[in-house]
């Protein structure tokens, strides 16, 4: 009977030290330089529902823990919703993660396969990134998808990176590659939850204080908080498109002093020498500026501008009153809010 407990005692102990090994959490670590004591948030989808934390920096340094049976994105971001990591994750796994707040595209990942090639991808990409280049990053993933095929972090890249505008059949195609083992639907369902759910947060933050590039090689601050009402005009590099815009542009800014309404058109033009020459029979009584790197660019990327001719309005605090393709509905925004 003895010898039967003290068999029993070492097999409860067996089970338990087994059992503890086996992690119902995943922890991710991150040490972003120039983040000092900012709070970070983590955003991932788990157990059918969003999940999100908020933890300061000390000193740079953060740590989350979370709970996700299953692969899931999770994207780690400052405050205002600007990406700083984005990483696969599930329960058992232990993610490092480095990067520098001014440059979150230097990202470096120690963890798990898929974390680590995502982040392989983006220092290789930054310039096409940067660039705002739609088809030099799908070319890029499409060769990463037939490289890593069985791998979750194609999945990955093809749901946060991938240009679907213009490219909707090669994105098909791309999916169809990957093996079902890495895009189930329950992951894909996570991956999708995540980016909407980060893309609306960043996409309709108040706007914060710019620097834009301006007619005359200058750079014009801009602060929604010194106007009563501030009308975003995003623009492609089409003569055709400006016209049937500029006038309506016009004659809001003739409508308003600059304190109560400040118009802005960005151009999204390939470079400053087009845009240059787009503009140069104007006489524009509103602020022109243009984009590096376009819609994509440090400033316009975390808008999230999905088309183009597009408008926001905002007011005085930087909340967004209005986003979408209507000029017309601008207006109508701009006199409710200013009559």
């Amino acid at each position: 009977m003895t010898r039967c407990i003290r068999f029993t005692i070492v097999a409860l102990i067996a089970i338990i030290v087994a059992s503890c090994g086996k992690s119902d959490r995943f922890v991710i670590k991150g040490r972003i330089s120039g983040i000092g004591s900012q709070t970070l948030a983590l955003t991932y989808y788990a157990a059918g529902g969003l999940k999100r934390v908020k933890v300061p920096a000390s000193d740079g340094r953060v740590t989350f823990d979370g709970v996700s049976v299953t692969p899931t994105l999770a994207t780690v971001t400052l405050a205002d919703g600007t990406p700083i990591a984005t990483l696969v994750v599930k329960n058992g796994d232990k993610v490092s993660f480095t990067t520098n707040v001014d440059d979150p595209l230097s990202l470096d990942v120690s963890g798990n396969s898929a974390s680590e090639k995502i982040a392989a991808w983006l220092r290789d990409n930054a310039h096409h990134l940067h660039d705002g280049d739609a088809r030099s990053v799908n070319e890029s993933i499409a060769r990463f998808v037939a490289a890593n095929k069985s791998n979750t972090a194609a999945t990955a890249l093809m749901v946060t990176q991938f240009r679907t505008e213009g490219f909707e059949t090669l994105a098909d195609s791309l999916f169809s590659l990957i093996d079902v083992s890495a895009r189930p639907a329950s992951v894909v369902q996570n991956f999708s939850t995540v980016l909407s759910a980060q893309l609306s947060t960043t996409a309709h933050a108040d706007l914060q204080p710019m620097n834009l590039y301006s007619a005359g090689d200058t750079i014009t601050a801009y602060n929604p908080r010194r106007h009563s009402a501030s009308l975003l005009c995003f623009l492609p590099d089409l003569r055709a498109a400006r016209d049937s815009i500029t006038p309506l542009m016009r004659r809001l800014a003739r409508g308003y002093p600059s304190r109560r309404l400040k118009v802005i058109e960005i151009s999204t033009a390939s470079d400053s020498a087009a845009w240059q020459r787009c503009i140069a029979s104007d006489s524009a009584i509103w602020l022109q500026t243009w984009a590096p790197g376009s819609v994509a660019s440090t400033n316009i990327g975390k808008l999230s501008i999905p088309r183009l001719p597009y408008f926001i309005v905002a007011d005085s605090t930087g909340a967004q009153i209005y986003r979408g393709p209507s000029i017309s509905t601008a207006e109508n925004t701009i006199s409710g809010k200013l009559k």
